[in-house]
């Protein structure tokens, strides 16, 4: 199926299934279940994935799209159509120096410390958001350095916010930063450098093969 023949009830009920993937996936991070159960539910998740290999194959929608809060619809990070990615709500505010807030609550899948979101996860969302940030101001680019300071450990199970802006832009380099909050408390942030790539460049890295 073309790209431009998935419609908007296909999308949308993809996003749906995607989303009942995504809480089965969180539920099974903390199942204590007689072994019988825990077979029937195999043999349940097995049908499952049985009934979705027939479909399975080309992305059904671009891999990037001009919608900044939805930039990378399949993106492991803040993907709406993948359920390794936790429901994160983007927004953008500003006209000039446009920024970017995210809103995310990290399930049990993504523990480190014990009741603790996993540094990395945090990582990957700043890396995401910044660039979205950049991307929002026009001046994306790829990730040359990011550098997280964690001021204090972040609970799992609760609404964080994370907030980017581009700070500056130096030729080709881009200058990003970003904060992480627990209600008012920030409890990391980040310092991203991006790069900017010339459109040729781009075109090789990212474009599928004939």
């Amino acid at each position: 199926m073309a790209e431009s023949d998935f419609s908007v009830e296909q999308r949308a009920e993809l996003a749906k299934l995607v989303a009942s993937i995504r809480s089965v996936i969180a539920t099974s991070a903390s199942l204590t279940a007689p072994a019988d159960a825990l077979r029937a539910l195999t043999a349940q998740a097995d049908a499952l994935a049985a009934s979705l290999a027939p479909y399975a194959g080309t992305k059904p929608v671009p891999r990037f799209t001009r919608d900044v809060t939805n930039f990378l619809p399949f993106s492991p990070v803040t993907g709406v159509y993948n359920a390794l990615a936790p429901h994160v709500a983007i927004t953008t505010d500003g006209e000039t120096d446009k920024r970017v807030t995210a809103v995310v609550r990290f399930s049990n899948v993504y523990e480190g410390p014990p009741r603790h979101v996993h540094g990395g996860h945090i990582a990957s969302m700043f890396d995401q958001l910044l660039a979205f940030a950049n991307r929002a101001n026009g001046v994306g680019g790829m990730t040359a350095s990011l550098t997280i300071r964690y001021r204090k450990p972040t609970p799992l199970n609760v609404d964080l916010k994370f907030v980017a802006r581009t700070v500056r832009v130096d030729d080709k380099k881009i200058y990003a930063e970003g904060q992480c909050f627990v209600g008012d408390e920030i409890v990391s942030d980040a310092e991203g450098l991006f790069v900017r790539l010339d459109p040729e460049r781009a075109r090789r890295l990212f474009t599928d093969p004939e």
